[in-house]
């Protein structure tokens, strides 16, 4: 275990707006963000989850660093695989 400050740099990515990151009204705004985030690789609701993403894939071993994290993430997203996996896991719920 180890302590570390991230930035957006830390992952190759810019520093987003504060809207990329503000959460909506209500659940069901939510769940239309969460949407958009893992359905558009290009918005900044994506960029906004792609460090999430990258350290969970780096703990995984699946990613060997936080930027081929960000990239396996954000392919996930443009492939429509995390866009699947979203639904399955909507319908587990339900």
């Amino acid at each position: 275990v180890r302590d570390a400050v991230l930035t957006p740099q830390s992952f190759g990515l810019e520093p987003l707006p504060f809207e990329a990151l503000a959460a909506g009204v209500d659940a069901q705004a939510n769940a239309m963000l969460l949407t958009e985030a893992v359905s558009d690789a290009d918005s900044p609701r994506c960029s906004a989850a792609l460090p999430n993403a990258s350290v969970a894939l780096v703990l995984a071993g699946v990613a060997i660093d936080l930027a081929d994290g960000v990239e396996k993430a954000r392919e996930a997203v443009r492939s429509g695989k995390a866009a699947q996996t979203l639904k399955e896991l909507a319908t587990w719920t339900s």
